[in-house]
């Protein structure tokens, strides 16, 4: 957000100019605010000491409260270009979701040609069509925060056709330039879950530095796979697959996700817990994986032990 004023200085600058940061926002809900001014060098100290004070003074008239750190909005007045600017700090909401549908993704797949531009290639819609939990999740608790867009930052991801069960994916949820901070997340929650696809659990407000914890730890998952194979099952085989061990693994990126992963060797572990024929040609698998190995390409045996 930004806007211009006029910048004779007067003695009425700093009311002027806290009206107009007032008036530019207007709807915009916020108790916390940080004020900057861009000014001439040797003004600097002058500035500070006299019409910043000022303004941050009128400004907490209307009931906010100046802090430097952790703040709702960030306001700059720029001296120099006679122009004010207001950047709103992000709301943080983090929580679990499962995810009950195939052929759902985590996040939003933005078209790999033009990378959510719009080109022909995505009939100009930016994505790839494919639904996602982030816009079945964003889409709610946009509208109740009235943000302008958002972030969805999960603690890994699965493929897109794998169900997520059992408690569910850690995730932060990132609003962007919202227009309200606080709501009530029962019904956010409760709103999303009308969705039969995808389900919230646990919503609550967080901090910013909470995204960098569910990145960096490390989430354990059991998967359930039915196998199916081109010929008929030789249970001598299939009993030749090392049970209940842990499972060294140097497992490359996966051609299907190269466009959006680096092409590296990563070091995994797996432990296969269940192994049991079902029909001829078809076999149950329960494996026990660690955070981020490619699930497919170490049951089809693309990837190799240590």
């Amino acid at each position: 957000m930004e806007s211009k004023y006029n910048s004779a200085f007067s003695a009425a600058t700093a009311q002027h100019i806290s009206d107009k940061i007032m008036q530019m926002l207007e709807g915009v809900e916020f108790s916390t605010f940080s004020l900057g001014m861009s000014c001439k060098p040797e003004e600097k100290e002058k500035i500070k000491k006299g019409l910043q004070a000022e303004i941050i003074k009128k400004i907490t008239e209307h009931g906010k409260k100046a802090v430097f750190e952790n703040y709702d909005v960030y306001v700059l007045v720029d001296l120099l270009k006679n122009r004010i600017s207001a950047e709103i700090t992000p709301v943080y909401i983090s929580g679990r979701y499962n995810k009950f549908e195939r052929n759902i993704a985590q996040t939003l797949h933005y078209c790999f040609r033009c990378k959510g531009n719009g080109c022909n290639e995505c009939d100009f819609k930016g994505t790839t069509g494919i639904k996602s939990v982030q816009e079945i999740v964003g889409k709610v608790a946009g509208k109740h925060f009235e943000a302008a867009g958002n972030k969805f930052h999960g603690a890994g991801r699965e493929d897109v056709d794998v169900l997520m069960l059992g408690n569910g994916r850690p995730f932060v949820l990132e609003l962007l330039q919202p227009g309200k901070r606080n709501t009530d997340l029962n019904a956010v929650e409760n709103e999303i879950n009308r969705d039969k696809r995808v389900k919230v659990s646990g919503l609550g407000f967080c901090a910013k530095e909470h995204i960098e914890r569910i990145k960096s730890a490390e989430h354990g998952k059991i998967y359930h796979a039915i196998v199916e194979c081109g010929t008929a099952i030789d249970k001598k085989n299939l009993a030749k697959i090392p049970m209940d061990e842990k499972i060294e693994i140097l497992q490359q990126t996966p051609k299907r996700v190269e466009k959006r992963r680096a092409m590296i060797e990563r070091p995994k572990n797996a432990e296969i817990r269940k192994a049991e024929v079902i029909s001829g040609n078809s076999f149950e698998m329960e494996i026990i994986a660690s955070s981020g190995l490619y699930i497919k390409e170490f049951i089809s045996g693309n990837c190799r032990k240590f």
